[in-house]
């Protein structure tokens, strides 16, 4: 059976255009057609089937279908034609339309077609109240709630009540943030550059908070009301807009704001957007994170030692602190040569300032302080990151992976070149690449899990024998990864088919401390085993397959069901679902896995 096509528009939604089908087609409705051909109701959320039938009934592109659809974007927004924005805002009532917009598609045809007219995106979203091609208040279809998805019957079929509503539209004074976020979910907003990079819902949250930041200063949190909202964001809208651009604007906001004092930190200078930022820190809010990281590094004392939006990899500005912490020298030392040189003014008596509120630019700063080539092992550790390695073959007083010692001035042997930890990090991580496989963990882990020490694992690493290594330079050498699987394999540790409880912990989805509670109870069976460095507890693979078969955990239960772990627990409580074992507190850990099959 071949279908009558229509013509989609870029701005249609998948309900519309079915509707129009059907109704061309003398179907009655979306959901009779889709019926009859098969298709399930969910199948208008993103299902490729279901666009390929439709495409193969209609002649209409699969594309077609596919950019008019809505489809799931994470647990709470939906990606609605390109535009990503909240399932909460997706309007479930009867359908809402310019009554201006449909009468111009009727008169297209020149004559009352009832397929012509078809929703837009900007009509189903409860947060866009004006048509931003006529400037009107958008009106709504009356009716049954049952016709809420169908356009056609509620509006394109009524052309009196669409008339009637025409004939009293008035053109209302809309804000360039209020047209410019509804013609966007159309896609013919006027271009924005700052705003345009951005997800939907990212867009609208970042003119809030620029908003309530420039209103208000860091302290304020953003409002809930509606009006005070829809404030905020036009006067966030207005600044992003503006020639000298976001980054400018955050440059400057920062420089007002900051204050060097211990309670009022970098995070208190970008107020509520940080806060957002912080809890946000996900791959829509990327590029928004990665500008105000940006900002930070060029106007802030922030650096890769301090905790802001995750590491950061530079640092321009220093305060004298974190400068002597880096550079190996005594903050007074290096406030001593700052002033000399009319980089920071001079410190004394009641004008003295605290070292972490003496702020300078580092980069101009640095030629004056020649690098620090040697320095004790408390400092080394630090500056290189080695605080997981302390005690171990890197500070022996022999062998291949030792770190000489040099004299300190009185002749002591206590001092490490850091020109040297430098040349062992890069033996160490020469094969470095990407990722192979999913049980890559810190040395010090894998050699717990491989039962073996930390330092074969490192003799491993200099040697080059491990391929399956990763490496984040920023944390040098906390930024090493290594496979345990492959480091099994290295050692030979005569133990074959074991799991260590940190696999087991994985595997069931609980946390370390409880599969090892469970190991040590024999509710999983296991045995202790004794090894060259120690005792340990381990398990084979078969015993946590025949123990997964019976039994899931609350947390892995409750992600099948899309629930929190403490809901879950209530529901099943209620239904009288026994619990098959409780924790050491008493809580349940685990079911049968018979008591949850629906």
């Amino acid at each position: 059976m071949k279908l009558k096509p229509v013509s989609v528009d870029g701005s249609e939604t998948i309900y519309s255009a079915i509707a129009r089908l059907a109704a061309i087609n003398g179907s009655g409705n979306a959901r009779a057609l889709v019926r009859h051909l098969g298709i399930p109701r969910t199948g208008f959320d993103g299902s490729a089937e279901a666009f390929e039938k439709l495409s193969l009934y209609s002649g209409i592109a699969v594309e077609t279908f596919a950019r008019a659809s809505y489809r799931r974007h994470g647990s709470r927004h939906v990606n609605m034609g390109g535009s990503i924005v909240a399932r909460k805002s997706l309007s479930n009532q009867a359908p809402r339309f310019c009554a201006l917009c449909v009468i111009e598609d009727v008169d297209v045809r020149h004559g009352r077609s009832a397929v012509r007219p078809f929703e837009r995106f900007s009509w189903t979203v409860a947060d866009v109240a004006v048509c931003h091609k006529h400037s009107v208040a958008l009106d709504r279809a009356t009716g049954p709630s049952s016709l809420c998805h169908e356009f056609v019957l509620a509006v394109s079929e009524r052309l009196s009540m669409v008339e009637a509503k025409a004939a009293r539209a008035e053109a209302l004074e809309i804000s360039p943030c209020e047209l410019y976020f509804a013609a966007r979910l159309d896609g013919l907003a006027k271009p924005v550059p700052d705003l345009d990079v951005h997800p939907y819902y990212v867009a609208k949250a970042l003119c809030e908070r620029l908003g309530v930041l420039d209103a208000a200063g860091p302290d304020a949190n953003v409002p809930t009301a509606d009006s005070d909202l829809a404030a905020a964001r036009e006067r966030g809208f207005n600044l992003a807009n503006a020639a000298g651009g976001l980054r400018e604007l955050l440059s400057e906001l920062t420089k007002g704001f900051w204050k060097p004092r211990r309670s009022q930190g970098f995070q208190y200078v970008f107020g509520n957007l940080y806060r957002y930022l912080a809890r946000h820190m996900d791959e829509d809010h990327r590029a928004l994170i990665d500008l105000v990281k940006n900002v930070a590094i060029e106007n802030l004392p922030v650096g890769p030692s301090d905790n802001f939006l995750g590491s950061l990899k530079t640092r321009r500005w220093h305060s004298v602190v974190s400068f002597s912490r880096d550079h190996g020298i005594s903050p007074r030392r290096a406030v001593g040569i700052l002033t000399r040189e009319g980089f920071i003014p001079p410190q004394s008596g009641f004008d003295q300032e605290p070292y972490s509120s003496i702020v300078f630019d580092a980069e101009m700063a640095a030629p004056l302080f020649p690098r620090l080539e040697l320095m004790d092992r408390f400092a080394l550790t630090r500056r290189m990151k080695l605080d997981r390695f302390r005690n171990t073959a890197i500070f022996a007083k022999e062998g291949p992976l030792a770190l000489r010692r040099h004299p300190d001035d009185g002749g002591v042997f206590r001092l490490y070149s850091i020109s040297e930890a430098e040349e062992l990090l890069a033996r160490m991580t020469r094969s470095a690449g990407e990722a192979t496989s999913s049980d890559f963990c810190r040395p010090h882990e894998a050699a717990r899990r491989a039962l073996c020490s930390i330092d074969e694992v490192l003799e491993l690493l200099a040697n080059g024998e491990l391929e399956q290594v990763t490496y984040q330079a920023e944390y040098l050498f906390e930024g090493i990864m290594v496979s345990t699987g492959e480091l099994r394999a290295k050692t030979k540790v005569p133990y074959p088919g074991w799991v260590h409880p940190n696999e087991v912990a994985e595997r069931l989805c609980v946390s370390y401390d409880e599969a090892a509670w469970l190991m040590r109870k024999e509710m999983l069976k296991s045995e202790w085993i004794n090894y060259r460095f120690g005792t340990a507890i381990v398990t084979t693979k078969q015993a946590v397959d025949e123990f997964d078969k019976r039994f899931i955990s609350v947390p892995a239960a409750a992600k099948v069901a899309g629930k929190l772990p403490p809901s879950l627990v209530r529901k099943l409580g209620k239904s009288g679902v026994p619990t098959a074992i409780n924790n050491q507190s008493g809580r349940p850990l685990f079911y049968h896995r018979h008591d949850l099959v629906p």
